[in-house]
Parts: structure tokens; C-alpha cells; sequence
């Protein structure tokens, strides 16, 4: 790993003349996971669609609540069912979105957040973000953002991108 940390240690040593952008992030199951950072909201329709970006790879269960609804509890996501969204969160930025459901013209996401590693069980309490305000409802869509927890404690979807394409240039070179 020391060895090829960056596309241009990566090109140097395996003599690559294309190789695509990318950056190894060193894991382990006792990262406390962080809290996210949102960006770019918009509560459109029935979705809300964001860009979020972590400090660490982190893999969060989603769930909407609206104006009228309490904010879940840290056992409310133990039994996620169709109202949870996973949510794979790197330090790479990426978009997502999630359904509102019925959260009428205000809507709050509120997570739980694991470290990424399988054999890690740590993770923050609920952590709250919003309210948004759904675009033509008054006129008026807010995009803040309000922090409503601390954290008490990845994406397997991009390490395992990566490796297939680490996989892929090895067994090229190779041949």
C-alpha cells in the first residue's frame, strides 16, 4: 500500500502510462465514524436529493420524518424495513437522494451512521439533517442545516469498484 498511494506512485512503479484518478484511504474497523457533510439540498416532488461527502468510509440507514412526525430513535433503525434508505458515504463527494414519503412540505433526514468495515460495530447516535422546506411549498426553500446529535463512536461499493479495477490493470499487465 505505501508503495502505490496515488495514481502517480501507481504509474511510476508499474510503469502505466493511463491510469484513472484515484486515492487509497487506509480503514479499520476501530474508526470512529463522523458525521457527514451535506451540501446542494433540494426537496423536490417526493425526493430529496443531496451531495454528501465523509471523513471516513461510513455506511448510513436513512429515514425521513416530516413536520407532524417525532425524529426516530436509535432502536427505530434496528428494525429498518422499506421506510430506511442505505446510504454508502466516502470521502469522495457523490449525489443521493431519498424519498420523503408522506413528510408533507417540511422534511428532515435523520441518520445512523457505521463505520464501513464488516467487522465494526460502531456508530454515531441519530443524527439529524434539515428541516428542508419542499420547493413550491410558500415559495421559500431552505437549504440549512441543523446538527441535532453527537457522535458516540465507510463504502464497500467503492472498495470493491476499486479493487475490480486494481484486478483489472494487474491481470493486464500481466499478460
Amino acid at each position: 500500500m505505501s508503495s502505490l498511494p496515488n495514481n502517480q506512485t501507481f504509474k511510476e512503479v508499474l510503469d502505466v502510462l493511463v491510469v484513472p484518478n484515484f486515492k487509497l484511504t487506509q480503514v479499520s474497523d476501530t474508526d470512529v465514524p463522523q458525521r457527514p457533510i451535506f451540501s446542494n439540498v433540494i426537496y423536490s416532488g417526493n425526493v430529496i436529493t443531496f451531495e454528501a461527502i465523509a471523513s471516513n468510509s461510513i455506511s448510513c440507514f436513512a429515514k425521513v420524518s416530516g413536520d407532524s412526525s417525532s425524529t426516530p430513535t436509535q432502536a427505530d433503525f434496528e428494525t429498518c424495513g422499506s421506510d430506511c434508505s442505505v446510504i454508502n458515504i466516502s470521502t469522495t463527494s457523490g449525489s443521493y437522494s431519498v424519498v420523503a414519503g408522506s413528510a408533507g412540505n417540511s422534511a428532515t433526514i435523520n441518520m445512523v451512521c457505521y463505520n464501513d468495515m464488516h467487522c465494526s460495530s460502531l456508530s454515531t447516535s441519530v443524527v439529524s439533517f434539515g428541516p428542508y422546506t419542499k420547493s413550491g411549498a410558500n415559495d421559500n426553500t431552505s437549504n440549512t442545516t441543523n446538527t441535532t446529535n453527537t457522535n458516540t463512536t465507510g463504502t464497500k461499493g467503492f472498495f470493491i469498484q476499486l479493487n475490480i479495477l486494481l484486478l483489472f490493470i494487474l491481470s493486464l499487465l500481466l499478460d
